[in-house]
């Protein structure tokens, strides 16, 4: 079970052997959207594994002026 705590603190399931990508798509973001994340305080790439407790920091992209 991995914490989720984007606007919020909620736990997501994912298969034992998903990545942060994996976790990104479960939580219904349009593909193709980019993304900035942290897996337990550290950046991470999308193909980074995921274990049991991992804390994620999703932010995606704003713009503006």
């Amino acid at each position: 079970m991995l914490r989720d705590h984007g606007g919020g603190e909620d736990d997501i399931e994912v298969a034992d052997d998903a990545t942060l990508a994996d976790a990104i798509t479960s939580l219904g973001l349009p593909s193709g959207l980019s993304w900035i994340a942290c897996v337990n305080g550290r950046p991470a790439p999308g193909e980074t594994p995921l274990a049991d407790g991992d804390s994620l920091y999703i932010f995606l992209p704003v713009s503006g002026g």
